[in-house]
Formats: C-alpha cells, sequence, structure tokens
C-alpha cells in the first residue's frame, strides 16, 4: 500500500513539472512577443467617372459614308467614242448635154494649113487638175481623127449613141501621149478604152499660155460617137 501511494506521488510530481515549464514558456513568449495591433477595416474606394473635357472628345470614324462620297467612289464607266463611219465623197456626175456643150469636135477650128498653128491663148485656161498637181487644159483638135482611124478600136456590142472623157500629156508634132481614162457614157461601154488606144493617132493642138505654146502640158479630150456618124 505504500509503495503504490509511493508510485503516484512521484508520477503526480513529473506532472507538475511538466505544467510548470510549459507554463513559464507560454508567459515568456508573451512577454517577449511585440503587442499585436488590430488591423483597421480599409476605407472603401469610390470612383467618380467625370465626362472627358469637350476638346478632348474624338468623334468617332464614321462607318458608313455619305451617299456623295459613295457617289465619287464609284469608279465612272469610261466613255466610248464610236469613230464615225467614213464616208465616201459623192462623185459628181455631168449629164450628157454638158458635155456635149463643151464638145471640142463641135467647135470650129482655124485652118488647118501652117505647121506652126497653136491652140487658143489665154492666161490661165485650166479645168482641172492631172497627175502630180499639174494642171489640165482642154484640148483643140489640130485635125480630127478619120473615121478608119478609130473605127477598129470600137466596141463590138456597142448599140446606142455615147461618149468618152479622156487625159493625155502634149508632146512635140501636136501629138500626145500617157493617155488616161476619165469617163464614159454608157456606163461599162468601153468607149473610153477605145479613145485611150486610139489616141495615139490623134493630133492635138499644145495649150497656149500668154502667147507661149505649152508642150507638155495635160489636156481633156472628149469625144461623141453616134450610131450613124462617128466624129
Amino acid at each position: 500500500m505504500l509503495l503504490r501511494f509511493e508510485h503516484w506521488k512521484g508520477r503526480a510530481a513529473r506532472l507538475a513539472l511538466v505544467a510548470l515549464v510549459h507554463a513559464l514558456a507560454i508567459l515568456l513568449g508573451y512577454y517577449l512577443s511585440p503587442p499585436i495591433t488590430p488591423r483597421k477595416p480599409e476605407a472603401e474606394l469610390e470612383v467618380t467617372m467625370l465626362p472627358a473635357p469637350r476638346d478632348m472628345r474624338q468623334e468617332k470614324p464614321k462607318s458608313r459614308t455619305s451617299k456623295a462620297q459613295r457617289k465619287e467612289a464609284r469608279p465612272k464607266p469610261a466613255t466610248i467614242v464610236v469613230p464615225e463611219p467614213e464616208v465616201p465623197l459623192p462623185m459628181i456626175m455631168m449629164s450628157s448635154d454638158v458635155f456635149r456643150a463643151s464638145d471640142i469636135s463641135k467647135i470650129r477650128s482655124r485652118s488647118d494649113a501652117p505647121a506652126l498653128a497653136e491652140g487658143a491663148d489665154d492666161s490661165d485656161p485650166s479645168v482641172g487638175v492631172g497627175p502630180g498637181g499639174a494642171k489640165v487644159y482642154n484640148a483643140e483638135w489640130y485635125r480630127k481623127p478619120t473615121d478608119a482611124e478609130i473605127s477598129g478600136y470600137m466596141p463590138k456590142n456597142l448599140n446606142q449613141s455615147g461618149w468618152a472623157l479622156i487625159m493625155c500629156r502634149t508632146i512635140a508634132d501636136y501629138r500626145v501621149e500617157d493617155c488616161r481614162e476619165l469617163d464614159e457614157w454608157p456606163h461599162g461601154s468601153g468607149l473610153a478604152r477605145a479613145m485611150r488606144q486610139a489616141a495615139w493617132q490623134f493630133r492635138i493642138r499644145p495649150t497656149r499660155i500668154n502667147g507661149k505654146s505649152q508642150i507638155g502640158t495635160w489636156v481633156r479630150i472628149h469625144y461623141t460617137i453616134t450610131l450613124t456618124e462617128r466624129r
């Protein structure tokens, strides 16, 4: 009984010692640690949104352009220029009466005697323009061709009266060369071609300008033919 009491007594003393050590440690820690200051509650932050100054405001870019800007932005369609068709110059057709009036075969010629006989004298009797811009004059017969001289050149199928107009260049001895076809009636009858081929036999007076004979000038020869008589 005594032993048990001694056992419990020693054990209680040990527990009391441990409790005392812990109490001293707690007291020591309390006095040595800094005082704890309670945290103050944080003040609430109040933000007030003020409008920006008027001069610093920026206008929003318009997302849509005005109608005028859209019209300007559209590319204008290219102007298509249609070239005007070239219209050929109308051919001036003279009636047979006009050519008949200018038929040199009906003009009274001078006597065929002198070899130095010359054409009509005029300061500028030109009636048109020939090759290279040369002036053209009306021809005057020195000797009219005979029926035999031109009959071999006449078209075989000619069945009506007509006329031919050719242009030739005068040379010496009242001759002509370089003849060219100008017009004829009926058209397509071949009379102008016949006169051009027979012209090597023609005898034409050279044109006189300011009293001087002009050999080498171009002359226009008009020749009329009928079914009953060839001139």
